[in-house]
């Protein structure tokens, strides 16, 4: 039981990673195109 538990969890934390993972690099996309935004003016 203990072990389903543990891998049930592992999942849910995959879930965080990748989902944060993903938000990071929106993050990174929408930074560039601010700065080449402000180097164009």
């Amino acid at each position: 039981m203990k072990n389903q538990i543990d891998s049930s969890a592992n999942d849910g934390d995959k879930k965080i990673v990748q989902s944060y993972v993903e938000y990071r690099l929106m993050h990174n996309k929408i930074l560039k195109k601010f700065l080449t935004a402000l180097l164009m003016q």
